[in-house]
């Protein structure tokens, strides 16, 4: 693998993997994309509010797991697998 090279991911492995969020970078090797073109997906979907699933917090790109998945035509919103992250005690409902 050269240097700077991302192990390819496949979706049954990031289904097991249980994260909620994925990393442009994460990303690259599932989509088979360049850094450059996902990045300007994202930065359009963020325009436009169409196309990739990304979520903007500060200025890290994030990929909603669930949501990539549906946009993938992978899992419906029934079937998606929910995260759920308890409050912790005495703040909130």
């Amino acid at each position: 693998m050269a240097p700077g090279e991302r192990e390819a991911v496949n979706l049954n492995e990031l289904r097991a993997s249980g994260k909620a969020t994925l990393t442009v970078d994460e990303l690259v090797p599932l989509l088979g994309v360049s850094r450059g073109v996902l990045y300007s997906a994202a930065k359009e979907s963020i325009a436009t509010g169409e196309g990739l699933p990304v979520v903007a917090m500060g200025r890290r790109l994030l990929i909603p797991v669930g949501r990539l998945l549906q946009w993938l035509g992978e899992e419906t919103v029934e079937t998606a697998p929910l995260h759920l992250v308890p409050s912790p005690q005495g703040k909130g409902a």
